[in-house]
């Protein structure tokens, strides 16, 4: 063990508290500039809170050389107590930026900058990171926090982030400039060691999001969150401009363009109208999964209409791969909808869950953002560019460069091929917009490899390898959580980002392996049973879900009709008798002694698969439907009703029910219809249900009748994910709530524990983490077990 697990691991080790916190300074005042001195001049007191080494952009100023961002190298608040001191106000004098003369006038100033906190007061040596730096002695409570797994009582419900507070002192009221700086979405880190520790041997506690802050007379409390807060926002993708083409008409200007991943059936795809002649549809921004004969389908009114390698003709339909489109080779009558495999961009399509969530948290979370006033020109290739080292855009990431004031319509996105403390290098691969521009906000799109656990998504593709798919038409009417949310949902999974930052997938297993942390009498404050959510008796799976229901007119007729006229025998028109058969009260009757057909015409869609179903009365003998003198199915020797499917061999062709010489009976309700109506009109297929009747009998009407909803496209990976969670969740199961006094950041949801107690038969239960309320100041953890 370590230094900081020896730590974590004795209760009575003294403790110190690091804090690293980057908070958003904001000045706005009268502001001057001086080209002789190269400073900004202001009022007394103007330039508090600041300090040098803080990166801070200018706004306010026309001059051109007063434009960008600077660092901070010297600085003279101004002392309202001793105005002597400082004649003519305070000043402040910006590296990397030569100032121009004007006079003053409103200005502002504003950056991300770093501060440096302590529960003892620490120096880093000349080669720690950061070096040479003094942590203000000013933490009071390093941090109280409580995260859960799963918000709700559902395990594999809707994740929530973490909350809490850190307090530091302020009875000087030092930090008084503070209050009015932007706090929102701004970066945390607690780290803990032990008083002689070297700045190497800290470990992080937590690192997440400062949310707002809360002053007294004597304190600083900053509300904090885990970085889970950072994607409570749409995914990124662009904006419809309308202004024609691909760009799509009027009615789509501002809506952002449709996302897709995996495999998905009947989406309704957005129609951008006609381009290069042709109708295009687009599912997905940017560039798709090749065409693929066995997935592939475009629907008019669900009717079929036929793939074309080229340019599509009448009744058919092509992939424009590149731009996520479909092109039709003319006008649909009516609602137009496809089975598609989804996006290819960020390395090529993916079908798991495992995979789904990576491409969206590597390509699409909309995260930090900085202004930059380079002069850049709308193309691809690399582009370099000034930003704050505050940034953080390493190596690999994607980048969006938009123009400040047109974010929609103008801007550039690619991968970080360079970074410098005050620069990056972006290879551009696509663009909107034309011109040179000299003002651009620059935005994080995605995690970088290192702030992913490739070992939670490797494990999360390994226990669920089903093929999935995803479909977002209207980006901005889900969240990247709720995107997260049905991924993980239907397979009884987790997300979220761990104490040191990282992002991290799982599914909830049977507690199982070997405990993290030991828990007995002397470890345990407090111990209470708490009520648990009564057992699963009956489960059922829900998958291949329909993205666009149909009913009614929305459906073709040749779809939603039944073929067969006279179906129910209230005639015999259409119908040709053979020997021994007749119609009478509303059905076919026939009569023993000779081997003879009932059969009518009826018109198909060649190639589609029917479902043909009838009610059937027998007597004796048995009695073959056929379709064009082909058997459909084997001969029917019982009563009962039969559904069968069948490829229809034609357009036009010939039902028939075949009678042996022996059959005496009766048909009724004869239907042919598309055996795709019935996706068409229902969202979900839904598996056959795992049923325990024991539970059922114990537990009564609190037993539980449940159904999850899956992303899985066949019904065998449904299947398997039923019966896993159904063996979960059809057990009896225990919840515990134990406070400790060992040392808390020890555990994390999920994490598995050995509790043992003389009560409640605790002999070396294993249980699962759930919930965890950690209290810094008072060297306190509570926990929720489950198992």
């Amino acid at each position: 063990m370590n230094a900081f697990d020896d730590l974590l691991a004795d209760p009575f080790a003294p403790k110190a508290y690091l804090a690293t916190i980057r908070p958003c300074a904001f000045i706005a005042a009268e502001i001057a500039a001086d080209a002789v001195t190269n400073r900004l001049t202001a009022p007394p007191a103007t330039f508090l809170g600041l300090m040098p080494g803080d990166w801070l952009r200018l706004g306010g100023f026309e001059g051109a050389g007063n434009q960008g961002w600077g660092m901070v190298v010297a600085i003279e608040p101004g002392d309202p107590e001793h105005p002597e001191r400082t004649p003519g106000g305070g000043w402040l004098q910006l590296g990397w930026i030569v100032l121009d003369d004007e006079a003053a006038g409103p200005r502002r100033l504003a950056g991300e900058v770093v501060r440096f906190y302590s529960s003892h007061g620490h120096v880093t040596r000349p080669d720690d990171d950061p070096a040479d730096t003094w942590y203000e002695p000013r933490i009071e409570n390093a941090l109280t926090f409580s995260r859960a797994l799963v918000d709700g009582d559902r395990i594999g419900g809707r994740s929530v982030p973490g909350f809490g507070d850190v307090v530091l002192r302020n009875d000087d009221g030092a930090l008084d400039p503070m209050r009015g700086w932007g706090w929102a979405g701004r970066s945390i880190r607690v780290e803990l060691g032990g008083p002689g520790f070297a700045r190497d041997q800290f470990g992080v506690i937590f690192d997440g999001l400062t949310e707002a802050v809360a002053f007294d007379d004597q304190t600083l409390r900053v509300q904090v969150s885990d970085l889970q807060g950072l994607i409570e926002q749409p995914l990124w993708s662009a904006r419809y401009l309308g202004s024609g083409g691909r760009e799509g008409g009027v009615d789509l200007k501002g809506r952002r363009k449709p996302l897709c991943w995996g495999r998905v059936r009947n989406i309704e795809p957005v129609p951008l109208g006609i381009v290069d002649g042709r109708l295009v549809y687009q599912f997905h921004d940017g560039p798709v999964a090749v065409y693929d004969a066995a997935w592939h389908r475009v629907y008019d009114r669900g009717v079929q209409l036929t793939y074309a390698a080229g340019t599509p003709g009448s009744g058919q339909w092509t992939l424009d791969a590149t731009n996520g489109c479909l092109v039709l080779g003319d006008s649909p009558s009516g609602i137009v909808t496809a089975d598609v495999k989804g996006g290819s961009d960020g390395g090529g399509p993916v079908e798991t869950t495992a995979g789904l969530i990576r491409r969206v948290v590597e390509t699409r979370l909309q995260l930090q953002s900085e202004l930059s006033g380079t002069s850049l020109a709308i193309g691809t290739g690399a582009r370099t560019l000034e930003v704050p080292a505050t940034l953080p855009l390493a190596v690999g990431v994607r980048a969006l460069i938009a123009k400040e004031d047109d974010v929609d319509a103008v801007w550039m996105q690619g991968v970080v091929t360079a970074r410098a403390d005050d620069s990056v290098t972006v290879e551009i691969e696509r663009t909107s917009g034309l011109g040179t521009h000299d003002l651009w906000l620059v935005t994080k799109i995605g995690l970088a490899e290192g702030e992913i656990d490739g070992n939670s998504i490797d494990a999360l593709a390994d226990a669920a390898p089903g093929a999935v798919g995803l479909f977002l038409d209207d980006p901005d009417e889900e969240t990247a959580t709720a995107t997260l949310d049905q991924l993980v949902g239907g397979i009884g999974g987790f997300y979220g980002f761990t104490r040191a930052g990282t992002f991290q997938v799982g599914r909830l297993e049977a507690p199982d392996g070997d405990p993290v942390l030991v828990i007995d009498g002397t470890d345990a404050l407090d111990l209470r049973r708490l009520a648990a959510r009564p057992p699963v008796w009956r489960l059922a799976a829900g998958y291949r879900r329909n993205n666009r229901v149909l009913k009614g007119g929305d459906l073709a007729g040749a779809i939603r009709d039944n073929v067969v006229t006279e179906g129910t025998f209230d005639s015999s028109a259409g119908w040709t008798l053979g020997i021994g058969w007749s119609v009478a009260g509303g059905k076919a009757v026939a009569m023993a002694g000779s081997a003879s057909s009932l059969s009518r015409t009826v018109t198909l869609i060649a190639g589609e698969t029917y479902v043909l179903r009838a009610s059937v009365t027998r007597s004796a003998g048995s009695l073959q439907p056929t379709l064009d003198g082909s058997p459909v199915g084997s001969p029917i020797a019982a009563s009962g009703t039969i559904e069968r499917e069948v490829e229809a061999p034609s357009g036009s062709a010939t039902l028939a029910f075949a009678k042996d010489a022996g059959f005496a009976g009766e048909i009724d309700d004869v239907t042919l219809t598309v055996g795709a109506k019935a996706f068409f009109e229902t969202e979900w297929r839904v598996t056959g249900a795992a049923t325990d009747g024991e539970v059922r009998a114990v537990q009564g009407p609190s037993a539980l009748d449940e159904r999850i909803l899956t992303l899985f496209d066949a019904e065998t990976d449904a299947e398997g994910e039923r019966d896993r969670q159904f063996d979960l969740f059809s057990a009896m199961r225990d919840v515990f709530e134990v406070s400790l006094k060992t040392q808390p950041f020890r555990l994390d949801v999920g994490d598995l524990v050995e509790l043992n107690d003389r009560r409640f038969g605790l002999r070396g239960r294993l249980l699962r983490v759930l919930a965890v309320e950690e209290d810094a100041g008072r060297d306190r953890a509570t926990l929720k077990l489950w198992g």
